[in-house]
């Protein structure tokens, strides 16, 4: 069985982050080997509205968009996202999907980016360029 590539930009966005007025959104940009283009984006679900949670959400819906197997090479605007798959993953997964000790932060959005974590080409990359 052929194994498809894909490249995913991803981002996400709120407005009024971090207050109970908050409203967040997500992106997605997925390209596949041959150059065709998807773009998916929508707004994002839940009572708590935050930018990191949009920003996970974003990269969670890049690597369920196609159908498996499939390998992607990730690009985000977050450096959070990045830094969470490049290096933090095993620390969250060891304390139940919680970014920090304490209160889950981005639980079950960061246990959802887990779930499609194994199917990464290169490592993650942050831009801090838009694409």
């Amino acid at each position: 069985m052929t194994i498809r590539t894909y490249t995913a930009f991803t981002d996400g966005a709120c407005i009024n982050n971090g207050m109970l007025t908050a409203r967040a959104g997500w992106g997605v940009l997925l390209r596949n080997a041959e150059g065709t283009e998807l773009t998916i984006a929508g707004p994002l679900e839940g009572e708590r509205q935050t930018n990191q949670r949009a920003e996970l959400t974003a990269a969670i819906m890049a690597l369920g968009a196609v159908s498996k197997p499939a390998q992607f090479d990730l690009y985000s605007a977050s450096e959070y996202v990045v830094k969470g798959i490049n290096e933090l993953m095993q620390d969250w997964k060891a304390r139940g999907w919680s970014a920090k000790p304490g209160p889950m932060a981005a639980g079950r959005s960061i246990a959802g980016l887990s779930s499609g974590y194994r199917q990464l080409g290169e490592r993650p990359q942050w831009s801090s360029r838009k694409r």
